[in-house]
């Protein structure tokens, strides 16, 4: 089976480590990461290869900024003159990013089979272009993961083939437990904070968010009040830092506030690990974060994983001031009701592995 992994944005590298790790050394299985240039920043993607102990990318595009469009136009076009010269192989792409869009629909022009790992998570609001993501690769799969109930209920009531779908488990919580014991006390990782100390932390970067001057204040009104309780740890996302200098934003100004550049993931694990709360409009946080029992704010109108709230750990609020403030009211209520979603036990990838080598060789046309 020749399989091609194909990632560009932070998250999917979570995704794919340990899939990556749990085939290597299989000798029907020969694997090759296409990395799209997505995120670009080595901050952003060349330290998860590193932390993840993976290879260099086999084929790295450097598709990087310009508009959402332009993007996908270039890497259909890179990632089609890739794959019209490979025999057949199995293409898994990971979550709902621009990559994984454009490596489905370049794939599935030609005898490839696509594989959606993460497939089925719905928010139901299509001005995010992660939900026409979603969709679209999902119609085209040959093969979906899920990871949670919502996302197989939503593919069946779509009319997707039953015997397409397979219920696997969190891959993201694979990585989680794989490395959680590697974390190290969150003073360590962020001076600022004293042995003890409580503190939030805070990740904020989607377009509906930061892309709306007016929005992006009233979150940092609501961000104000709750520093002046807890130090909040702020990795900054390139993108929320250009909106916020773009608005005249100074968040340095917010006492409180402890800005940072984007750390790598098991420096990240360490402070949620530690954390009162976590405020994000991150899909991997809310799961994550429910993975280990940390509180969690969503600062969204919608969400795609609902598990994490029927879980217990994570609150949606609207983001503004004031459901900022009550969400993180009501999150440090403590609940003794909590706890983890079926099947984020930490074996996904091998629940993956083992329905992949199946599901190739039940079908010999690939190999044709």
């Amino acid at each position: 089976m020749n399989l091609i992994h194909v990632v560009g944005a932070r998250p999917n590298f979570v995704k794919m480590g340990p899939l990556y790790q749990e085939l290597i050394g299989r000798d029907e299985v020969s694997q090759t990461i296409l990395h799209t240039g997505q995120h670009f920043d080595p901050e952003m993607y060349q330290i998860f290869f590193d932390q993840f102990s993976l290879p260099r990318p086999d084929i790295e595009l450097g598709i990087t900024g310009a508009s959402v469009n332009e993007q996908l136009s270039k890497m259909l076009s890179a990632i089609d003159n890739i794959l019209s010269s490979l025999p057949p192989s199995v293409i898994v792409v990971y979550g709902d990013v621009t990559s994984t869009i454009a490596a489905a629909l370049a794939a599935i022009r030609y005898s490839h089979k696509i594989v959606h790992v993460e497939a089925g998570l719905r928010s139901f609001d299509q001005t995010m272009p992660e939900e026409i993501n979603r969709i679209l690769v999902d119609r085209i799969a040959h093969r979906l993961y899920v990871t949670e109930q919502s996302g197989l209920d939503h593919l069946l009531n779509e009319g997707v083939e039953k015997d397409k779908v397979v219920f696997v488990g969190n891959i993201m919580i694979d990585s989680l437990y794989r490395y959680i014991e590697k974390t190290k006390p969150p003073y360590e990782v962020e001076a600022a904070l004293a042995d003890g100390r409580e503190y939030a932390v805070l990740t904020l970067h989607r377009p509906a968010n930061v892309d709306s001057p007016s929005r992006l204040k009233n979150i940092f009104d609501g961000i104000a009040q709750i520093a002046s309780q807890y130090p909040v740890v702020l990795p900054l996302h390139p993108r929320t830092r250009e909106r916020c200098q773009e608005y005249g934003l100074d968040l340095a100004s917010i006492e409180g506030l402890i800005l940072r550049e984007p750390i790598g993931y098991i420096d990240m694990l360490s402070l949620v690990r530690g954390a009162k709360v976590v405020l994000t409009d991150s899909g991997g946080l809310q799961e994550e974060t429910a993975a280990i029992g940390v509180p969690c704010v969503t600062i969204r109108d919608n969400t795609e994983r609902p598990s994490t709230i029927e879980c217990g750990s994570n609150r949606l609020v609207a983001p503004t001031s004031e459901g900022i403030i009550f969400g993180v009211k009501e999150a440090l209520i403590p609940n003794p009701d909590m706890h983890v979603p079926p099947l984020w036990d930490g074996r996904t990838a091998k629940r993956i592995a083992e329905d992949l080598l199946e599901f190739y060789a039940s079908r010999e046309s690939i190999c044709a």
